[in-house]
């Protein structure tokens, strides 16, 4: 063993299962490979899902295009963050719908990563 933290973590073992789904989009995978290694590299802090899946819901998770990752481990400052290079790299593709937000609606404060069919990546020079 390396001695390296997890950089992704399942808050339940069912998550783990629907991460492995062929159903869950791919770009989801992408986004979130991309922000743990950003999150372990920028705060030494891994990435916690907390939501991917929802079976008869009608919003994005009900459709395998949503994840939602645990907020509270992460500093205000982290958060703008990691908002600032999710939305900056990663293209929803439908105004005024953005890739990642941060909020709550009823569940607690969280951090809300979609993709719709148009969305794409950015390449930016270094």
């Amino acid at each position: 063993m390396s001695g390296r933290l997890p950089s992704i973590i399942f808050k339940e073992h069912e998550l783990a299962a629907f991460w492995n789904s062929p159903l869950l989009d791919s770009r989801l995978k992408f986004i979130i490979y991309a922000l743990a290694g950003f999150t372990i590299e920028e705060f030494g802090k891994a990435v916690t899902i907390t939501s991917i899946y929802r079976k008869g819901d009608a919003s994005i998770h009900g459709y395998w295009r949503a994840i939602d990752i645990r907020s509270f481990i992460y500093e205000e400052e982290e958060i703008i963050s990691i908002i600032k290079f999710l939305n900056g790299g990663i293209i929803y593709g439908k105004e005024p719908f953005k890739t990642a937000l941060y909020h709550n609606v009823g569940q607690g404060p969280h951090i809300h990563i979609q993709v719709s069919h148009n969305t794409y990546t950015v390449v930016q020079k270094v």
